[in-house]
């Protein structure tokens, strides 16, 4: 079949900007992205970065070499921006990954471009204003390149339109959700409700009327403009207060935190605090010439123009960056760096700035930043003219190490479908928090593998669908299957709450560590009501073993039955009918996999057996209907029908599903020749369980305990305390013997076992303590018999004391037996055994199978 070519440039496209020309173009943060998270770390880590490349001017500023130098700040990937909530949407990017970097990289040219303006306007006030004409030529050389830079940040912050009304002005970094820009010949609106967008939203027009009145006027001797406007007033009043040597407060936007919820007053808290993070380093930028001034003179900090706070913070900074020569240079030194004066700081000129050299040197110090900043950070953008294409790319480069999550991106989508103002309101709000203090918590590794195993799972309960691992098909199929519902209220909100019982599964069920006590856990309600499941003992090592066993295939099946909790939790009498059915539901599975895997090495192809129970027609298999039905009910019990083909059980529709999963299982098993105790019994005699499956391997253990000890004729809390002291496997006849070197024979044990390959099969395995199997070791049996002795449960006083003599004969420290705690009861059988052999082996591993067997057969058949 003929195919069309490739043409790669129609998806992506890759260029190289810095910071000026990056910020040519205009940005939307899509909603699903996660706030600003930036704090003081990544962003020192930023500014050393930009420091690191000064250096690099510094040591070639006599050469020719400097044109080459810049700092790469990494990756970002953008595609074509697809929202229509802001003026002319098409001219928008949306930030697939580096809205963490553009958004901090907008606030430091938010707060330079204040810094700018404040200190221009302050040369203006005290020099340039009154000095003749020609008096400051090194204030009016510094004064033009500050002008120059202003005009420069204020193109990056900000676009401009025009209407009938005049201009306009708002941010080029707009959150998409939270944001919105309409626009009109008669009418502009910029609405912004994002801590970032507020913001800067907020310089602008703090900043932008002082700007054009001061426009072509600051390099020029005029002194009455500062009392022209009251704007202009307030500019130089604050740009001149306090002390004159430096500028200490910073641009902070009054918000009204009763108008906003608490996710957003937590975003406006860490912006903030990243903007004094930013403004302290600034600061520290234009004043190190003040406190290197200060150091090299042995002012005492109480003398010097500094606070004991300031002090500490400046030396904290000091110690922390690389920053080169920073504080330290002439005004000479600072214009060979300094490339683009057009005048040559003289003799003279410098002469003349001796009595502010600390001020003005601070300025050409941001100036020198300033330009680095702005020319020499480089980062790559990746433009794909799709999300798809984006997200693709993103996986694939994971350029942050923090990738996002397909769980976050939906989340976006179902956010936008309830509607901003009816979202906090409903119960789609309840659960995606509920979801995110799962899925979001952690490491970053750990929240995308928690999102796959979830999502895995729940395309497989949903649609049947085996989902990979690749992010963005993750994305695409909860696109797939929720746009369809998008208009319907009730189809859409079931999808979303059908995820959350999946996740709550995973953070409930599957992820709870065995710790020896029965498993519990709470079914939360919308409405803030709970009720606790508490887990029979049965149940609970159950699910210990197919979790321990890394078995998540059962878990979309376990799935379907653990939604009923949910379903039925108004009603008590159903609420518990819910409870019993996925109880045996588990006991269903484990029983399967336990005879399934028990008579294979290896998993032996047990996945697709599980998953063809999902994918294959109903009549192939047995079920009465497709068992990947699209549950459809309310948090009311109620059921609804969408279509014929879905599938949405009551509570006597499910059990019957069970018995005919049940009735697949038997089939599987039957195809296999193990659905019955002797044949399976003929397989699992053979197998290697101990390098198989150790936790199925402890699991047949503690079966095989509960059948033989008549004390306790059914899995209980006794045991399962038991089983958390007792977790580690013992070889009774050792994996590695010693060997008599002169005949080449084993040593202390019967050669039959080594030469049937017996030592790893279930009859030459216990349940034992850490320590105690520390203190086995690699003994003869006629010492572990007396070992055995000593820590069981049935032995007597007089045996017990008989095996501590005996074993202090043979060298033991008498406390070191004594630190062990006694009744070890998983070794009472191999106690009670006179010799351990090859036969003693395969006799065991027969009776073992037949109480396994016996005892979990009804759980399945």
């Amino acid at each position: 079949m003929a195919r069309d070519p490739v043409d790669i440039k129609q998806a992506f496209n890759t260029e190289s900007y810095n910071t000026q020309t990056l910020f040519d173009t205009k940005y939307i943060i899509p909603s699903y992205q996660r706030e600003y998270a930036w704090g003081k770390e990544s962003i020192l880590r930023l500014f050393e970065d930009v420091y690191q490349c000064i250096n690099e001017l510094e040591k070639s500023s006599n050469g020719s070499s400097g044109n080459q130098i810049f700092t790469f700040f990494g990756t970002i990937i953008t595609a074509k921006n697809r929202s229509g909530a802001f003026y002319k949407s098409e001219e928008y990017k949306s930030i697939i990954d580096g809205q963490q970097r553009i958004t901090t990289f907008a606030l430091i040219v938010a707060l330079l471009l204040e810094k700018c303006i404040k200190l221009a306007t302050k040369l203006h006030v005290l020099y340039l204003s009154s000095a003749k004409s020609g008096d400051d030529k090194f204030a009016s050389v510094v004064q033009s390149k500050l002008l120059s830079i202003i005009d420069t940040l204020k193109s990056m912050l900000r676009q401009e339109n025009r209407n009938t009304q005049g201009k306009h002005y708002f941010p080029r970094v707009l959150r998409e959700g939270m944001d919105t820009v309409s626009y009109s010949p008669a009418e502009f609106q910029c609405d912004t409700r994002s801590a970032v967008g507020f913001y800067i939203n907020s310089i602008i027009q703090y900043l932008i009327e002082p700007c054009d009145l001061l426009e072509n006027r600051l390099d020029k001797p005029d002194q009455n403009i500062w009392q022209s406007d009251d704007k202009l007033k307030k500019l130089a009043k604050e740009a001149t207060a306090s002390d004159n040597k430096y500028l200490r407060d910073v641009f902070k936007p009054n918000t009204n935190n009763a108008n906003l919820d608490d996710e957003t007053c937590s975003q406006f808290l860490t912006v903030l605090t990243a903007i004094d993070c930013i403004n302290t380093i600034l600061n520290f930028i234009c004043e190190a010439p003040y406190f290197i001034d200060a150091r090299s003179r042995l002012t005492s900090v109480k003398d010097s123009v500094f606070s004991k706070k300031l002090d500490r913070t400046y030396n904290d900074l000091s110690e922390s960056f690389e920053f080169c020569n920073l504080g330290h240079h002439s005004l000479s030194e600072l214009d060979d760096v300094l490339n683009y004066f057009e005048t040559t700081i003289t003799p003279e000129m410098e002469a003349h700035a001796q009595e502010n050299q600390c001020f003005l040197k601070g300025v050409m110090e941001l100036l020198l930043f300033a330009e680095t900043f702005i020319e020499r950070v480089v980062v790559t953008q990746i433009n794909a003219s799709n999300e798809n294409y984006a997200f693709s790319m993103f996986d694939s480069l994971n350029t942050t190490g923090q990738a996002l999550t397909a769980f976050e991106t939906f989340k976006a989508k179902a956010v936008n479908a309830e509607g901003n103002k009816n979202y906090n309101q409903s119960p789609v709000n309840f659960w995606f928090k509920e979801m995110g203090i799962f899925l979001n918590h952690g490491e970053p590794n750990d929240k995308k593998k928690r999102t796959i195993d979830v999502l895995i799972s729940f395309a497989r309960a949903t649609t049947g669908e085996t989902l990979s691992e690749d992010l963005n098909r993750q994305r695409v199929y909860l696109n797939n299957q929720f746009e369809p519902l998008v208009k319907q209220n009730d189809s859409r909100r079931d999808f979303v709450c059908h995820l959350f019982i999946a996740t709550k599964f995973w953070a409930d069920v599957w992820l709870t560590e065995f710790n020896g006590q029965v498993l519990s856990f709470n079914i939360v309600h919308p409405s803030g009501q709970s009720k606790t499941v508490v887990c029979s003992p049965d149940v609970t090592l159950s699910l210990s073993m197919l979790k321990e066993s890394n078995h998540k295939v059962v878990s979309a099946l376990l799935i379907k039955f653990y939604s009923f909790l949910y379903y039925c939790f108004d009603n008590d009498d159903e609420f518990n009918r819910a409870k019993e059915l996925f109880f045996a539901a588990v006991k269903a599975v484990t029983a399967f996999s336990t005879i399934y895997r028990s008579a294979h090495n290896g998993t032996a192809g047990i996945e697709a057996r599980y998953k063809k129970l999902f994918t294959d027609k109903p009549q192939t298999i047995g079920l009465p209907r497709r068992l990947c039905w699209f549950l459809r009910h309310d948090l009311q019990g109620k059921v609804t029908h969408v279509d014929p083909d879905a599938f949405a059980p009551t509570l006597d529709e499910a059990e019957n599903l069970l018995t005919a999963i049940k009735s697949c299982l038997i089939n599987e098993l039957k195809a296999k020749g193990i659905d019955d105790r002797v044949k399976w019994q003929d397989k699992a005699k053979r197998v290697n369980i101990y390098d198989s499956n150790r936790a199925l391997a402890r699991f047949m253990i503690c079966i095989d305990w509960v059948v033989e000890d008549s004390k306790h004729p059914a899995i209980t809390d006794v045991l399962l305390r038991t089983l958390a002291e007792n977790r580690t496997i013992e070889h009774v006849a050792p994996q590695k013997p010693k060997i008599n070197q002169q005949v080449s024979l084993i040593k202390d044990w019967d050669p039959k076992i080594y030469d049937d390959n017996l030592q790893e099969s279930l009859g030459n395995l216990l349940l034992i303590s850490q320590p105690i199997n520390s203190l086995l070791s690699n003994r003869s049996w006629e010492e572990k018999k007396i070992i055995y002795t000593y820590f069981s449960k049935d032995s007597s006083d007089n045996e017990k004391s008989l095996a501590k003599q005996s074993l202090e004969e043979r060298g033991f420290d008498k406390g070191e037996l004594d630190q062990y705690k006694d009744g070890q009861i998983l070794i009472n059988q191999a106690a009670q055994t006179y010799g351990w052999t090859q036969q003693v082996i395969m006799d065991r591993t027969v009776r073992m199978t037949t109480n396994i067997w016996d005892f979990i057969e009804p759980w399945l058949f």
